[in-house]
């Protein structure tokens, strides 16, 4: 019986680590031998993959919260740390610009859709087989 707990827990592992690995390919792939991952600049993937296949470019207005803005510029460092400890929160426009960029890489590879946003990768997104 204790082989087959054993057992069992190894098996358990195995498959743990087959969909963990799994889930890590989801979110990065292989471009002409080199690793595309989520953080990179619009910089390092031209210089690995080259050129896209299509661009696309929009605007988003975010709103965030902003705790930290002095609205009232002040040299009394004293006053400026009790004035931040009261105040309410902030909320802010931030505008940011979205690119998704297309690889088609061919008819038996996966079409790659890269999202950046303000020039940083943030999703790589799996489509149909290429063309």
């Amino acid at each position: 019986m204790n082989d087959m707990k054993k057992a069992l827990v190894f098996s358990a592992i195995l498959l743990f680590l087959c969909i963990a690995s799994d889930r890590a390919s989801a979110d990065n792939f292989w471009c002409g031998g080199k690793l595309i991952l989520v953080g990179l600049t619009k910089y390092e993937v031209l210089n690995k993959c080259g050129e896209p296949n299509y661009k696309d470019f929009r605007y988003e207005k975010r709103i965030k919260r902003d705790f930290y803005r002095d609205l009232f510029p002040s040299d009394d460092l004293y006053r400026y740390r009790d004035r931040q400890k009261y105040r309410e929160p902030l909320f802010v426009d931030e505008g940011i610009l979205i690119e998704e960029w297309t690889y088609n890489l061919g008819p038996t590879r996966f079409i790659r859709y890269l999202i950046f946003e303000n020039g940083r990768i943030v999703d790589i997104l799996t489509g149909d087989y290429g063309f």
